[in-house]
């Protein structure tokens, strides 16, 4: 099945680095661990770099990055507001 999270904010942040830039994080904070998904994910993501000790795993596209962690999944330089 899907794993479906309910509960969640989400916030769009532009990097505090490069101010102005075009390029934006979005992140989605969970009430709920969403960690158990993790290994799961590692299994099926073929690039995903997971640290069971950090309680995180991230993943790499062609344009873009992905981290969870077990509140939350930041995903990065996306390329406007929209």
């Amino acid at each position: 099945g899907m794993f479906i999270a309910k509960d969640y904010e989400m916030a769009l942040e532009a990097p505090g680095c490069e101010p102005g830039a075009e390029y934006w994080n979005a992140t989605a904070r969970f009430k709920d661990d969403i960690s158990d998904v993790f290994p799961y994910l590692n299994a099926n993501w073929k690039n995903a770099i997971y640290s069971p000790g950090a309680n995180q795993i991230t993943y790499q596209t062609e344009d873009r990055a992905v981290a969870l962690k077990s509140h939350e999944i930041t995903i990065s330089n996306l390329p406007d507001r929209d």
